[in-house]
């Protein structure tokens, strides 16, 4: 699921830089796409567990992996 992200993410960064979005959009995206390319000592599928218990529910993989990399660093 996560390279089927990546994939989406790179053609989203693509159509974005041929419509010539603003730095900040641009840098926003680099940094999501990084977070495709981390890994978590956390896994995605207890991270997922929680989240869900605790009422998330979003289709954008990538919120869960930011969550696991605040829940990491936040310390």
């Amino acid at each position: 699921e996560r390279e089927r992200e990546r994939e989406r993410m790179n053609q989203n960064q693509q159509q974005q830089a041929s419509d010539g979005r603003h730095e900040d959009d641009a840098a926003l995206s680099d940094f999501l796409a990084s977070l495709m390319d981390y890994t978590p000592t956390i896994p995605d599928e207890l991270v997922e567990h929680y989240l869900a218990k605790s009422g998330f529910q979003c289709p954008d993989v990538r919120l869960y992996v930011l969550f696991t990399y605040l829940l990491i660093f936040s310390k």
